[in-house]
């Protein structure tokens, strides 16, 4: 078997290297140019991009959750017996849409007999016009007609018919706003009170996101911004802006903001939201944090240059999905190393990998 000599090194950056073949003698250690020895060394294979300069998009990441634009808790305005019951959770209803029925027959009577005491007040009123020769358009016949009918008692029957049509009214519970159903309090049969609540009624096709920003970042958010919403219960993104920004820190050093979601179908109100806000920043250099290094605490980003690994210090900016801000130290146009650049040294030689995506050929 042929004997197999193993080097270790000892020294890449100093003048010269000192190679010990592990199965020699001692009197085998001789001294080697380090720069002869890196040509022997095959190159690195790395994967390698352009430092160009674009809008670096800067993300701001918080919590929030869902609440309807449009939301209306439904109680009843009189008291009674819940004898007709049309509605369940989640059903959609329309503006006017009758929900619950409270027994009315006090209130029907009521009625009846205001309609009969009006129509009585209203010949007593034409017979004493009549009498009085009130017939005419003019001023003087105007202020008669006004005082017949408080003589007459139409004022007073036209003021009882609208108080029993309203209380009669009030014993048909209907949807203020066309929506969806939710939150139900009660069920059919039941016996309530004038400010029981029956249930929530909301605008399904116009859903909000309420989050909080640090103060920091709030310089960064501005109305119709876009925004991403990602709900913890759905595997889906939901797109939204930048409705309103409540112009106050609070106490946590937050800033509230409102976001309006733009098609919220599959999304309920109470849910709890990811929202990732789209905040487009300062056009600079932008590369990958994988090309970002650290050498003695400084940030080392390193460049191919014909065909070795060139070690440039930098200095960066904002660091926002998995990209960063190059303030200082590199070119547009650099070729910029993004992978096996943890152990590579200055001038270390380097290869582009064969890939047929995104990367460049450095050749």
């Amino acid at each position: 078997m042929t004997t197999t000599r193993v080097f270790l090194i000892l020294g890449l950056l100093g003048g010269y290297s000192l190679l010990i073949g592990c199965n020699g003698n001692a009197n085998d250690i001789k001294e080697v140019n380090s720069d002869d020895f890196r040509k022997e060394l095959a190159p690195t294979e790395v994967e390698i991009i352009r430092a160009v300069k674009k809008p670096f998009n800067y993300q701001i990441h918080s919590n929030g959750v869902v609440r309807p634009a449009n939301e209306t808790e439904i109680v009843f305005k009189t008291g009674g017996s819940v004898t007709e019951y049309y509605i369940r959770e989640g059903k959609e209803v329309k503006k006017g849409q009758i929900l619950a029925v409270i027994s009315n027959v006090e209130q029907a009577m009521a009625l009846s007999k205001a309609q009969i005491h009006l129509k009585e007040s209203q010949l007593e009123f034409e017979s004493q016009l009549l009498a009085s020769g009130g017939r005419g358009d003019s001023t003087q016949m105007a202020e008669v007609r006004e005082n017949l009918a408080y003589v007459s008692g139409l004022k007073a029957a036209e003021l009882e018919y609208k108080q029993a049509q309203l209380l009669y009214n009030n014993t048909f519970i209907k949807a203020p706003i066309s929506g969806i159903l939710s939150n139900l309090q009660t069920v059919k049969g039941a016996t309530v009170v004038k400010g029981d609540k029956l249930c929530k009624v909301y605008g399904s096709n116009n859903l909000l996101v309420q989050t909080e920003v640090l103060e920091s970042v709030i310089g960064k958010v501005k109305i119709g911004q876009q925004v991403d919403i990602n709900p913890l219960a759905l595997d889906k993104t939901f797109k939204a802006v930048v409705q309103s920004i409540n112009p106050w820190v609070n106490e946590h050093g937050t800033v509230s903001l409102t976001l309006e979601i733009r098609g919220s179908t599959g999304l309920m109100p109470g849910m709890h939201v990811a929202v990732i806000i789209k905040a487009p920043y300062n056009k600079n250099i932008i590369v990958p944090e994988t090309a970002l290094v650290i050498r003695s605490g400084k940030e080392v980003v390193f460049i191919e240059k014909d065909g070795l690994a060139k070690w440039h210090y930098v200095t960066t900016g904002l660091k926002s999905n998995n990209e960063v801000e190059v303030l200082t130290g590199l070119e547009e146009g650099d070729k910029v190393i993004t992978t096996n650049n943890i152990y590579l040294a200055h001038d270390t030689p380097v290869k582009a990998q064969n890939t047929n995506n995104k990367k460049i050929n450095i050749n």
